[in-house]
């Protein structure tokens, strides 16, 4: 009986493994499977049944043999194991579960189950799709979102602003946005869009003579740009001074005390406007005011113009004042009888003359209109006798204009003085007069000839 108990063969322990994965995987994801396998004598084998649509990868380390028939993976290993396989998990649209099986086989190759795992696999979140805004600025002002590249979920719908700096005025955006005219609008993300803002300078400019005679007439010239459908110059007439006429039409234009309004239709105007000086004793400085309205009614500045008004006294109908320094404070002009002029130039036929009486310092301009003959008419200035041809001076058909300096009293229109006419009563003296030089050389010469021939003939 003893002898039976010692020949009776001890039992070996049997081959376990045991499997180590995650509960759950993302749809697509990759995960890893990890094995322990022990009791499998000199050598073993782990065969793992993957779950349908489950996909191997690789296994590490990579002394293990690794066998993939269809679904089935055979991993072979001497003693006992640890190692691990990578798996892609199958594209799903529902969240499903998944049961991996497998046994571990000993030297034998006596069969142990492997206790069955469960896996999830979970639909996926897809990343949003994003596209890009890139804003742009065209003039001066600013934007929101500011200038650059921003990125946003499709589908979004993005405010967009815009603000004009000083002195400008936003015009439109271009790009796919839900109203172009408006400095707010939206923009909605179906793809990748470029938007720009458009700013456009808004500037008024007033042109007008630096000085005028007292009570005169004279033009101002408007020139307006960038105001949009319609404009408006709101111009302010310094005191004293009388709104003439326009070259706009009546309706486009509005009087009210001293304000004149002009509106027009466009983004530009250029248009002149006639008033009337003041009537002043002595030389007085205005300034013009005026704004730039525009589509949306803001206002933009004119910049302030300053005009001097002269004192210009004269009963004469032919001359007027061009101009005048402001320092100029009075000019006053009469006629100067040509008889009573002294000391002329014998070559000059003085025509007429005036009298010039002016205050202050510095030079102005005068106009004299139907002048006979006034492209051959030269000018001079006389003082106590003495002749000055001016050098400043511009003639046309009728017309002589002339500067002057303030102290300058007598001014002399003259021609060239012309020979007499024949059978006139100065025609004989004046022929004469030309004809004694050449008489004189004569008998000089005569002299000469007869004073040689008597020499000779004592000889």
């Amino acid at each position: 009986m003893l002898a039976a108990v010692i020949a009776a063969p001890v039992l070996a322990s049997p081959a376990t493994a045991t499997r180590t994965l995650p509960s759950s995987v993302e749809s697509g994801a990759e995960f890893d499977v990890s094995i322990q396998a022990s009791g499998c004598g000199a050598f073993g084998q782990v065969v793992e049944t993957l779950p349908d649509g489950f996909t191997y990868i690789s296994c590490t380390p990579g002394d293990v043999g690794v066998e993939q028939v269809g679904n089935t993976i055979k991993s072979t290993f001497l003693g006992s194991a640890s190692f691990t396989y990578k798996l892609e998990a199958p594209t799903v649209d529902t969240t499903s579960t998944y049961t991996f099986h497998g046994v571990v086989k000993d030297e034998n190759k006596n069969e142990y189950p492997i206790q069955d795992s469960l896996i999830t696999v979970t639909v996926g979140v897809t990343p949003p799709e994003t596209y890009t805004l890139t804003m742009a600025v065209n003039g001066n002002g600013s934007i929101t979102p500011p200038v650059g590249s921003h990125t946003y979920d499709a589908g979004s719908v993005v405010d967009i602003s815009a603000t004009a700096d000083s002195g400008w005025r936003f015009d439109h955006w271009s790009g796919n946005v839900a109203d172009p005219s408006s400095s707010s609008t939206t923009v909605t993300m179906d793809s990748d869009k470029t938007v720009t803002a458009y700013f456009v300078q808004v500037s008024g400019t007033r042109t007008l003579p630096s000085s005028v005679a007292s009570g005169a007439d004279f033009d101002v010239t408007i020139a307006v740009s960038g105001c949009g459908i319609w404009g408006q110059v709101i111009e302010t007439l310094p005191s004293g001074f009388t709104y003439v006429s326009c070259s706009l039409p009546a309706d486009q234009i509005e009087q009210i005390g001293n304000m004149l309004k002009f509106t027009f239709l466009g983004d530009s105007a250029s248009f002149t406007y006639r008033v009337k000086a003041p009537t002043v004793d002595v030389t007085t400085t205005y300034t013009f005011q005026g704004k730039v309205l525009d589509e949306d009614r803001i206002s933009y500045p004119i910049e302030e113009d300053e005009i001097s008004v002269i004192a210009f006294n004269t009963a004469l109908t032919n001359v007027g004042l061009v101009g005048a320094d402001s320092t100029v404070t009075g000019i006053s002009i009469c006629s100067y009888p040509t008889e009573d002029l002294t000391n002329v130039p014998p070559d000059l036929d003085p025509q007429s003359a005036y009298t010039v009486d002016s205050t202050g310092t510095g030079t102005f301009t005068l106009r004299f209109t139907d002048i006979a003959n006034a492209s051959n008419t030269v000018v001079y200035k006389v003082t106590d006798s003495s002749w000055t041809e001016l050098e400043e001076v511009t003639t046309s058909e009728n017309t002589v204009e002339l500067s002057l300096e303030v102290g300058d009293p007598v001014i002399v229109f003259a021609t060239p003085a012309a020979l007499p006419a024949i059978g006139g009563d100065a025609y004989f003296p004046s022929m004469l007069g030309l004809l004694i030089p050449w008489i004189a050389l004569g008998v000089i010469l005569m002299g000469s000839i007869t004073w040689f021939v008597l020499r000779r003939r004592k000889a």
